[in-house]
């Protein structure tokens, strides 16, 4: 049941959980911190589809929202019902300059690429964090989204975005622009391996009592 807590509480930013292909039950203990880390930036992408190539368009928009804290609001219920302590943690520099790497050209459904992997380690370190919940900007493709890719779309489109269709071709006068959320978040453990330090582990957040 925690596991399931975990998937909810990350389905509410209405994005994409991703993990290795058989996720491992991190099975945290009763009071363990979670850092909670956001990647993505405050931007929305307007895709403007037309049967005329040259009358599409996609345009980025900056918005003021508080990104971070909209996902910590979005865990920290479920998170603290679980007996955890969610974090808020800001992303390093490093991790900030691998984010394409880590997300965007990484087909998370076969893994981390290795280079992340210490990255995510010495953010929990930094943290003091049992865990971490990554979030991130996805693409429209089939390794980011896999069955829920849209096909009739462009595979570039990323992060949130919202598509509107030319009033002026058949039915689309009744069509509302629809909104995408193509984000994705991955949950990890950090673990202390004697004599290597700290490395991070995938996997789908759940707790047990502290013995």
């Amino acid at each position: 049941m925690a596991g399931a807590a975990a998937a909810a509480a990350l389905s509410l930013l209405g994005g994409t959980a991703v993990a290795a292909p058989k996720p491992t039950d991190l099975q945290l203990v009763a009071g363990a911190r979670v850092a909670v880390v956001n990647l993505l930036d405050a931007e929305v992408t307007h895709f403007h589809a037309s049967r005329h190539l040259e009358n599409s368009f996609l345009k980025t928009y900056t918005v003021d929202w508080p990104v971070h804290g909209m996902l910590m609001e979005a865990l920290r219920e479920r998170l603290t019902q679980m007996g955890l302590v969610p974090v808020a943690a800001g992303a390093t520099e490093p991790l900030r300059r691998a984010r394409e790497a880590c997300f965007i050209n990484a087909a998370l459904a076969k893994g981390l690429p290795r280079a992340c992997g210490p990255l995510f380690a010495q953010l929990a370190a930094a943290e003091h964090a049992d865990a971490i919940i990554v979030m991130g900007p996805g693409l429209n493709d089939s390794a980011h989204t896999g069955g829920a890719r849209r096909r009739e779309l462009p595979e570039y489109l990323r992060g949130w975005c919202f598509v509107s269709e030319a009033r002026s071709e058949e039915g689309a006068a009744d069509k509302l622009p629809a909104l995408l959320n193509l984000t994705e978040h991955q949950a990890r453990k950090s673990t202390l391996a004697s004599g290597a330090g700290i490395s991070c582990r995938p996997g789908v957040v759940s707790s047990r009592p502290r013995i």
